[in-house]
């Protein structure tokens, strides 16, 4: 029972969300939510195009509507499917995939941003000030302290991407 489900009591039970949603076959979702604006959350759903792509609720998640399916957002989405927002900003957004997307319009529109190096999966977004963040891909990992304009080196660090891994008891 794929979908996106709240709790209004703790966890004790749940209510699935539908309006506005994709129903049938639903993938893997990712959520994000502002401090700037609690209410609104966003959704990156993976599922059949041409409902797959970016949802806004701005009530807290009782109604959606897509923003966007730009189709680069949702490359590989069984391996990335990874949306942020701005903790001081609600409008903007950024999506993690092959390349590195960032919007300035609520989800609407999305312009691709330069990264140090390609399949990007993850971003930390410093609370206080948004200028500074943290984003991780295949190459490792890059700081930037002015919104992305720019990155830190990756040659620093050894970075390794472990795909598989067995173990044995043997000494």
């Amino acid at each position: 029972e794929g979908g996106i489900w709240r709790s209004r009591d703790g966890g004790d039970s749940w209510t699935l969300l539908e309006e506005g949603l994709p129903s049938g076959l639903i993938g893997k979702i990712d959520l994000a939510v502002s401090p700037d604006d609690p209410a609104r959350v966003y959704a990156l759903v993976e599922t059949k195009e041409p409902e797959e792509g970016l949802y806004r609720s701005d009530d807290a998640g009782s109604t959606w509507r897509m923003v966007t399916n730009q189709k680069p957002l949702m490359d590989r989405p069984f391996y990335y499917t990874n949306v942020d927002a701005d903790p001081t900003d609600a409008d903007v957004v950024y999506v993690n995939a092959t390349q590195f997307w960032k919007s300035t319009d609520g989800g609407a529109i999305f312009e691709r941003r330069s990264t140090p190096h390609g399949d990007n999966h993850d971003l930390w977004i410093n609370p206080i000030d948004p200028l500074v963040m943290i984003q991780s891909n295949d190459g490792g990992a890059n700081v930037t302290r002015d919104g992305g304009v720019t990155w830190s080196t990756q040659n620093n660090q050894p970075t390794a991407e472990l795909y598989q891994v067995d173990v044995d008891d043997r000494f």
